[in-house]
């Protein structure tokens, strides 16, 4: 065989293979754009993309789109700010607010399997309405995800059902009734960015269902008025959710919990390794306590909740009505003018507190959005002998940055810390007691401890020094030793 036919072979299978692994490569013809723009009637209401897709400013589009199944996979909408609104199409009659404005959906095929859709572009777009992303089922009540949920396996069934490598890029979504973006149950790799959400919504802003897992939330203004929190994780996981500012949050801002039960669906997953981290969450007026943050905000309090016992699957909401969130990384996120202690709120489940302690810190207080501050931890200690009066010190951050947390070990007797000893951020120990415990201390930002093993919780001082150190009071004239590391952001 010569080489030109070798040659001429691989390129017929490479051409073969781009043509059955990629779809929707093609821009969409000037009928199918026509069609597109076409005002809404009640006989040609929806649109149906599987073709790339660039619109201009001016452009209006009244329909509800529609990106379904494995064949629009690959494509793209590039709206260069036009207008998605079926508002006037609501005012005629032809829609509900109930209806989607944009759906990316799987399509279920004969054979049990899903024709799923993948590697799709949203950008530039202003929606005047909501866009939801679905698999299975629109939500985790739906027929075909209560069948799969009430056997083992039911998260990876979801995952593989459901679109995924979709990109909202710079998108603004106004909200008139209906959620403005809602990703259902199995939904994964999914990325909001530079974007704004805003509007008002009967429930949440942005809700990731059950069985959804490793999307992204980043840098985005999220503001849209309603009910309740502003962002809802159930039984999502392994989200990230970062450099984002949340207004609107008088109702609370992300809260983490597993609707357990709900509709006779089994949840299986819990809502775990998500980062929350860098985000601004702005206070104005709003002087009540609903947190910022909520771990495990639900644990069973919900009247449904054993109404999917029957199945008895373990580690799953059938046989524990607990959100169990754990492992949740809530990192240097910025309160504007409120205590991040008082608005990081956890479950009253021991669990809730425990397995998501050593992942949240560094949270800070500010008069006004400090941005593009990279945080850096620096260690500092603090050590003397034969001296009642004790070792203090100002530890200090760069000029540029604040105290955000700090943690800390004090020796009130003769003796040294070590590193090992140092306990989780945001907390102060002694790891030995003087024997003279009324006149010795271990201080760090106000707090002070005097007695072994006290795991005391201590805040930043959102300054750019804090005060530390330790002290001794007996007849040789007093030892004490205080270790520990501070984070500046």
């Amino acid at each position: 065989m010569s080489k030109s036919t070798v040659f001429s072979m691989i390129l017929s299978i490479s051409l073969l293979w781009v043509s059955i692994s990629s779809y929707a490569i093609e821009n969409c013809s000037s009928d199918q754009k026509a069609y597109v723009l076409a005002a809404a009637t009640s006989s040609k209401h929806t649109a149906y993309l599987d073709c790339h897709l660039s619109l201009s400013a001016t452009d209006i589009i009244t329909k509800r789109i529609m990106i379904q199944g494995n064949e629009a996979s690959n494509m793209n909408l590039d709206c260069n700010n036009a207008l998605i609104d079926m508002e006037s199409g609501i005012n005629a009659g032809i829609f509900t607010h109930s209806h989607n404005t944009i759906a990316i959906q799987s399509i279920p095929l004969s054979d049990g399997t899903w024709s799923v859709p993948h590697d799709i572009t949203l950008k530039d777009c202003r929606v005047k309405g909501n866009i939801r992303i679905i698999g299975m089922g629109s939500n985790g009540e739906a027929a075909e995800v209560k069948s799969s949920s009430i056997t083992a396996g039911h998260t990876t069934r979801a995952n593989n059902a459901a679109p995924h490598n979709i990109l909202l890029d710079n998108m603004n979504i106004e909200s008139v009734v209906r959620t403005p973006l809602y990703l259902a149950p199995g939904v994964h790799h999914v990325t909001l960015q530079d974007s704004e959400i805003q509007g008002t919504s009967t429930s949440v802003a942005i809700y990731l269902d059950a069985e959804s897992n490793y999307n992204s939330i980043i840098n985005n203004y999220i503001h849209a008025d309603g009910p309740r929190e502003v962002m809802a994780i159930d039984g999502s996981a392994y989200n990230t959710i970062k450099e984002n500012t949340f207004s609107a949050i008088n109702n609370g801002g992300i809260f983490l919990y597993r609707n357990c039960g709900e509709g006779g669906t089994v949840r299986h997953q819990t809502p775990s390794h998500n980062v929350i981290e860098t985000n601004y969450f702005y206070y104005n007026q709003y002087t009540g306590d609903n947190a910022a943050i909520y771990i495990s905000s639900r644990n069973g309090n919900k009247s449904y909740c054993g109404d999917d016992s029957s199945a008895q699957l373990s580690n799953t909401s059938s046989t524990d009505d607990n959100d169990n969130a754990s492992y949740n990384s809530v990192r240097y996120n910025q309160f504007l003018d409120r205590e991040p202690l008082y608005y990081i709120k956890f479950g009253a489940n021991t669990n809730d507190t425990s397995l998501n302690e050593s992942t949240t810190y560094a949270n800070i207080r500010v008069s006004q959005f400090r941005g593009g501050t990279v945080p850096s931890i620096e260690d500092f200690d603090c050590l003397i002998y034969g001296n009642s009066s004790g070792c203090y010190k100002y530890i200090t951050c760069p000029s540029n940055k604040v105290n955000a947390s700090v943690k800390a070990a004090c020796n009130l007797e003769y003796g040294t810390v070590s590193s090992s000893d140092v306990p989780l951020w945001g907390h102060i120990d002694v790891i030995r007691q003087s024997d003279n415990t009324s006149s010795s201390e271990c201080y760090v930002n106000g707090v002070s401890i005097n007695t072994e093993n006290r795991h005391t919780h201590v805040g930043g001082s959102y300054g750019n020094a804090t005060y530390v150190g330790c002290k001794e009071q007996d007849n040789n004239g007093g030892d004490c030793h205080i270790k520990g590391q501070q984070i500046c952001l």
